[in-house]
């Protein structure tokens, strides 16, 4: 049996398929190794494509990429993402479906940091909340956090948060990180009414961020009654 096989061409004996060993088999490219798809040629993965641990380039114009996600379905006191910012896109975008807060909840907040979140930064933002007959308007021309999520009743977020927040530029040095925002809830206070709150914000100077956490303002997050789930995608201009 050879160990080492020596050609310029492999070709099918037969039709116009070659298969290269058998299930499970694993074929290896060495370091610097390449496979090259020529222009024109279509590369046709039917199964999974793992990229992890992979420096991924050249994506086309627009497309989004998935960094990781959390779900979450029990009291936490925090759901925080460490090192999901780099230098690789320039915006990303925060999906958020379902999250919930156990008690009183008030308000949800984002915070913005280094890696292990040991130091946040100083956030100026505004919101806008609209209910069915009200509007409110509230900020901060300097907090130590975001906020995405009110509770205009200032009573219990009952119903689950969903909307995206997107966070441009957090690891250029240069430009502050800045935030804007759209979610959708519902307060069971005297309005007893759905409510959407848009909001934006810029941390106060020019920071690499990398990490983020989420915290209720006097709860914790997450329902053993449901299922919540954060999502963040690269975008990729």
């Amino acid at each position: 049996m050879s160990s080492e096989l020596k050609t310029n061409k492999i070709s099918p004996a037969t039709g116009t398929t070659t298969t290269l060993g058998d299930a499970s088999d694993v074929f290896q490219l060495p370091a610097s190794g390449e496979i090259d798809v020529a222009s024109g040629a279509t590369l046709d993965v039917n199964g999974t494509l793992d990229v992890t641990g992979a420096t991924v380039t050249g994506l086309t114009t627009g497309s989004f990429v998935k960094i990781t996600t959390q779900t979450i379905n029990s009291e936490v006191s925090a759901l925080t993402f460490t090192d999901v910012f780099s230098s690789t896109y320039e915006s990303y975008l925060i999906v958020v479906a379902g999250l919930a807060v156990s008690n009183n909840g008030m308000q949800i907040r984002m915070y913005l940091g280094t890696s292990d979140l040991s130091t946040t930064r100083t956030i100026g933002w505004q919101m806008s909340e609209h209910e069915y007959n009200s509007r409110y308007s509230r900020g901060s021309a300097s907090a130590d956090y975001y906020v995405f999520v009110n509770d205009t009743d200032n009573s219990i977020i009952s119903g689950p948060a969903c909307g995206q927040i997107w966070v441009h530029k957090p690891t250029d040095s240069v430009t502050a990180t800045k935030m804007t925002s759209h979610f959708e809830s519902y307060c069971n206070g005297s309005g007893n009414t759905y409510a959407y709150q848009v909001a934006g914000g810029q941390v106060t100077s020019a920071t690499e961020d990398v990490s983020f956490k989420f915290v209720s303002q006097t709860a914790n997050l997450g329902d053993t009654g449901m299922t919540g789930r954060v999502t963040v995608f690269g975008v990729a201009h």
